[in-house]
């Protein structure tokens, strides 16, 4: 009798991984309705505890912002098939509304920068994170894709897609002109316009930047 998957209910999200995923496409293509699954649980990487709160930036009533221990992890999953080398497949997750704490960011809180986690397939440890730009409300990592090798190293290894939809793109000098809080227009800053990253999937390093073509 295959084994059933029962939700975990948790304040900080789990992802469930099943083996398919880790077995390959043959496999996972020849499963049928009695096929056995071992289940694994992956935690968020960026848990809260509710008690300590101290590195969860502060709203301005003086209380930890809910998003900081709401943090949605791995409501975006995508297969990374193997990044690792070990012959398992690997998962991307997202944490689209992560708080970063100002010791990650120079001390900058970036409420809402995003975040997106490579998680290793065989150990569920995470390899790596990454924000390629944190800002406030950037909510990087709210979709994510896995086109194939994309990059221009061609190394064979599948390469990650996303945005941070919320992104504020500066059209000063140097990018320059956009402000937290926002100055009063003209201000030289398209808020909320969006931007793109093309992501390395081995090494979590930045390859490339999206900006709208048609700016607004």
């Amino acid at each position: 009798m295959p084994y059933r998957l029962r939700p975990v209910p948790s304040l900080l999200g789990i992802a469930v991984i099943c083996a398919a995923l880790a077995l390959g496409a043959p496999a996972a293509l020849g499963a049928g309705p009695n096929t056995r699954y071992d289940v694994v649980a992956t935690e968020s990487p960026d848990p809260v505890d509710p008690s300590d709160l101290s590195e969860c930036p502060m709203n301005q009533a003086g209380t930890a912002r809910p998003q900081c221990i709401y943090s949605r992890f791995a409501e975006r999953l995508s297969d990374a098939a193997d990044l690792t080398g070990d012959g398992i497949r690997d998962v991307f997750a997202s944490t689209w509304i992560q708080d970063l704490p100002p010791s990650e960011v120079g001390g900058v809180e970036n409420n809402n920068a995003g975040r997106i986690s490579l998680i290793n397939g065989a150990t569920q440890k995470v390899v790596y994170k990454v924000t390629p730009e944190p800002q406030v409300d950037g909510n990087f990592g709210f979709y994510i894709s896995v086109p194939g090798d994309v990059g221009p190293n061609r190394d064979g290894k599948e390469d990650l897609v996303s945005g941070a939809s919320g992104y504020d793109v500066g059209t000063g000098p140097g990018g320059a002109g956009c402000t937290t809080p926002a100055t009063p227009e003209p201000n030289q800053c398209n808020e909320n316009q969006g931007r793109g990253y093309v992501i390395s999937g081995p090494t979590g390093q930045r390859i490339a930047t999206l900006d709208n073509f048609n700016p607004q």
